[in-house]
């Protein structure tokens, strides 16, 4: 299914415009580095925390991951679109997303944050409570990274937005681990995870400012209502799936009687999903030059970016996931 057409003609590609292949190395080395760091700090917490505290730290984990899906899920795919065909509309995609996005999100927050109470009932008991309150302030931090990494890919800015993301993984990794050895338990680990949201989310708004530096707005008639056909095409569909991913170690935790099993059961979860940084590394920097080639009519150049990313999934993807299979004990 296609989005509704616009009138406006196509404009130029994105000014600082990066190759696909580039594009990937760079885009999954920051997913590999949250992916790897989300997993250490996993194991981490197993060893450092209590079977109980174990088990509500991962529920609250997963949490995060579905909160960091939502907020991708809302508004931006279609902004990220309309950036991606003309980086000249990138200023008024940010004013688009400070008048409808951030309301948005701090609705989103004071959901999370009232629904903490009946979860934690629902999910483990009121100990988990604190840690889903965590979650909730953490969203607005999640947010702000989310935006800017997906309109900075939609520029083609695939290093500015790769480091800040890494940095921000880095800085989460680090910062839950210090706090689990000094023995802050599960809220420690989940702040330290919040910290890192917050470092990654400073450096791609930072980013962002530099890149809409000079740019004037331009008006944009058909953004909002391309944003809603978008919204309502991948929010059902990304939240609806990352919430049948997570439901299996959030019915582990309410259901299996062993309080580490939800624990266990997530650090092999995050295991399993490490050799995804090259998919997802592969998915963020070829949608923007695809999206930009068929806006331009270059449907050949399109094809070609599509057919050198199937190439490239079958030489790597594949390889690294029957490794990762293979070591799985290893890795453990």
């Amino acid at each position: 299914m296609s989005a509704p057409s616009e009138a406006t003609p196509p404009e130029p590609a994105a000014s600082h415009p990066g190759g696909a292949a580039r594009g990937t190395v760079w885009l999954s080395a920051a997913h590999g580095a949250l992916l790897f760091g989300h997993a250490a700090v996993l194991i981490a917490a197993g060893r450092l925390l209590t079977t109980e505290d174990y088990g509500r730290f991962a529920v609250a984990f997963l949490a995060l991951s579905w909160v960091t899906v939502a907020v991708a899920a809302l508004l931006l795919p279609g902004l990220a679109k309309i950036v991606s065909e003309d980086a000249a509309r990138f200023p008024a995609a940010l004013a688009f997303a400070g008048r409808w996005y951030a309301p948005a999100v701090l609705v989103l927050t004071l959901a999370l944050w009232l629904a903490a109470a009946p979860l934690a009932r629902a999910f483990g008991g009121a100990g988990l409570a604190p840690l889903l309150s965590i979650v909730s302030i953490g969203a607005p931090l999640v947010a702000a990274g989310v935006l800017g990494f997906h309109l900075l890919n939609a520029l083609h800015r695939f290093r500015a937005a790769s480091v800040a993301r890494a940095t921000g993984a880095l800085v989460a990794a680090a910062a839950a681990g210090a706090l689990l050895l000094l023995d802050r338990g599960a809220a420690g680990a989940l702040l330290g995870l919040v910290t890192g949201a917050a470092v990654g989310g400073a450096l791609l708004t930072w980013q962002m400012a530099r890149a809409a530096r000079g740019v004037p707005r331009l008006p944009y008639a058909p953004m909002a209502r391309r944003v809603a056909w978008w919204t309502a095409m991948s929010l059902p569909a990304l939240v609806g799936l990352r919430t049948l991913e997570n439901l299996d170690v959030w019915l582990v935790k309410g259901l299996v009687p062993d309080a580490e099993a939800a624990g266990l059961y997530a650090v092999a979860w995050a295991i399993a999903r490490t050799p995804m940084f090259l998919a997802y590394g592969l998915g963020d920097a070829v949608f923007p030059r695809i999206s930009g080639a068929l806006e331009r009519g270059e449907r050949e150049a399109a094809r070609s970016v599509a057919a050198e990313a199937t190439r490239l999934v079958a030489l790597l993807f594949v390889p690294v996931a029957f490794l990762a299979a293979g070591m799985a004990d290893e890795l453990i």
